[in-house]
């Protein structure tokens, strides 16, 4: 069977057309929030390390700036990565289908080479790719 697969990429303001975005990420019960995720310094840059359990190898580290966090409602969404409880990549199954929403585009640009970016870029695809 294929699963087809919606992949969301969001940005942080002034760099994402948040209306559209949305309009579209809400018909899966998701949301960009339109701000930049701070930590309680008010830092935006953000290193994760992967949790066990998920779809990426245990402990790798995802590093992003001016991320927008992903608000979620709908019923049995997977949050893949998180700052405390604050999501910023999710899955939702809908349909035959999923849609992947995450709050930076970190995958294409200058982040791919810092931390563990490119295999948790890789990780990503493959599952995507290969269910």
């Amino acid at each position: 069977a294929v699963v087809v697969t919606l992949v969301l990429f969001g940005n942080d303001p002034g760099n994402a057309e948040f209306p559209r975005m949305n309009a579209l990420a809400r018909r899966f019960g998701l949301e960009f929030e339109e701000r930049k995720y701070a930590d309680a310094a008010g830092n935006s840059k953000l290193t994760l390390p992967t949790p066990q359990g998920g779809w990426f190898t245990p402990g790798l580290q995802f590093y992003a700036v001016d991320v927008a966090p992903v608000k979620v409602t709908a019923p049995g969404a997977e949050v893949l990565l998180a700052e405390r409880d604050t999501p910023i990549l999710v899955t939702v199954r809908h349909g035959k289908g999923r849609v992947v929403a995450l709050g930076d585009p970190w995958i294409y640009n200058e982040y791919f080479y810092t931390r563990d970016n490119r295999r948790i870029a890789e990780e990503l695809f493959r599952r995507i790719l290969l269910p």
